[in-house]
């Protein structure tokens, strides 16, 4: 009888995620790279050298849009400029100290609040890989999300060390939902502007902060394929898609309209701390 309800929602939501129930509730611990491809770099945070900042995954990056981090004073306008540090938009940053190395192996991102006068309401966790990639490049990371009931922002993305465009979140978990992400590509237009050139959301049966699940990309240079535990879940495909070098990133943070003047001091409790765990980060090329 169990397996038969299993199976039974496995089709009612098989339109929204693709990926089998039971997929879902005894998730891979290991990626499977597409076929010729070969592991170039392998951050696994499993020994003291592993402990970010690293030569190879920095826990402060050259980008920011509606958050800020301190690598460079704020973040940036629609124009490229960067806005003043203490400028009343910025209420999280990136900070180094959020980013913890667990002795059993992964990183935790935490985000929580950041009191005292003149500081930067709340502060949140982020790593980025310093080395820059030409696709073919496949990339796999094992991610325990945060929960639903705050407004977080946990992702996987891939950015341009030119600038934050072209960029593909190939995982973004957006407000207080926990059984869903969005994956999302953005490329800059001639006259400068942002344009979503695709976009697909993706709900699942589960709740994905209860367990750590792999969620992966093989991003090409005319096209992107999107995995959920090994599952292919969506394509995109376009000429000249990505077509320069790209960095990739995990992080955690608020969501953009989660201003903490505007959240209740019960809702605060209930919101900070809160932290998003990275197991691995793994990259493969032809």
């Amino acid at each position: 009888m169990k397996n038969f309800i299993y199976i039974l929602i496995a089709i009612l939501f098989a339109g929204c995620s693709h990926v089998p129930v039971y997929v879902l509730k005894n998730p891979p611990t290991q990626e499977v790279a597409p076929e010729g491809y070969v592991k170039v770099a392998s951050h696994e945070f499993t020994f003291e050298s592993d402990r970010p900042p690293t030569d190879s995954v920095n826990t402060c990056a050259v980008w920011g849009v509606n958050h800020i981090h301190r690598c460079n004073g704020g973040m940036y306008n629609p124009d490229g400029t960067l806005v003043p540090a203490d400028d009343p938009r910025n209420y999280c940053e990136w900070n180094p100290n959020q980013v913890l190395w667990n002795e059993w192996g992964g990183v935790s991102l935490i985000t929580d609040l950041n009191p005292g006068e003149g500081k930067t309401p709340i502060v949140s966790g982020f790593i980025a890989t310093t080395t820059n990639y030409t696709p073919p490049v496949y990339v796999a990371a094992r991610i325990k999300v945060t929960p639903g009931g705050g407004t977080y922002w946990t992702s996987l993305v891939s950015y341009s060390p030119n600038g934050w465009q072209p960029e593909n979140d190939i995982a973004e978990f957006e407000c207080s939902d926990s059984k869903a992400f969005t994956v999302s590509l953005h490329r800059l237009q001639p006259d400068g502007s942002d344009a979503m050139v695709a976009t697909k959301k993706f709900r699942f049966p589960f709740d994905l902060s209860e367990k750590f699940h792999l969620y992966s990309a093989d991003i090409q240079v005319d096209r992107i394929v999107i995995y959920m535990d090994n599952v292919k879940i969506w394509e995109y495909a376009e000429p000249g898609l990505n077509n320069e070098p790209i960095y990739f990133s995990v992080g955690n943070g608020i969501y953009q309209n989660a201003d903490p003047d505007f959240i209740s001091p019960e809702d605060k409790k209930k919101m900070f701390p809160m932290a998003a765990h990275v197991d691995y980060l793994r990259i493969y090329q032809p």
